[in-house]
């Protein structure tokens, strides 16, 4: 895949997330400080990634403001194969105690159906990524 189909600058912004495209073509997915993640929090960013990467698949980086609540269905839908349809790969980047708990809870019994990782920085996070390229 050449990666310059695409506008660097496409950016979606929704109830719950911040999308937008890097110029390394990996996606940044980054969740606003929400009382509760919802699932249609998760199709409004299956549907952003759609729209900005034009069907492709992606590595993502997902970031957050703030601890979130996510029910389990919310869970299960995120981590099903058709999230992952436009999705080689999930990176989780996180700094709080909370949220570490929560992401490796869903990676530990969710079970997404692409690699998924957590990590405590960034450059960590991009570094595992390309590994995907």
């Amino acid at each position: 895949m050449t990666y310059e189909q695409f506008n660097i600058t496409d950016k979606i912004e929704s109830r719950a997330s911040f999308l937008s495209l890097r110029i390394d073509a990996i996606m940044h997915v980054h969740i606003k400080a929400v009382e509760e993640f919802l699932t249609d929090d998760v199709m409004d960013i299956f549907n952003g990634v759609y729209e900005i990467g034009k069907g492709e698949k992606f590595l993502n980086l997902i970031t957050f403001e703030n601890f979130l609540i996510v029910d389990k269905e919310t869970r299960k839908l995120a981590a099903r194969s058709i999230a992952s349809k436009y999705t080689i790969a999930d990176a989780f980047v996180v700094d709080s105690v909370a949220l570490k708990l929560l992401i490796n809870f869903y990676i530990a019994f969710n079970k997404p159906s692409r690699p998924t990782q957590l990590f405590d920085s960034e450059e960590k996070a991009i570094d595992w990524l390309k590994t995907f390229l």
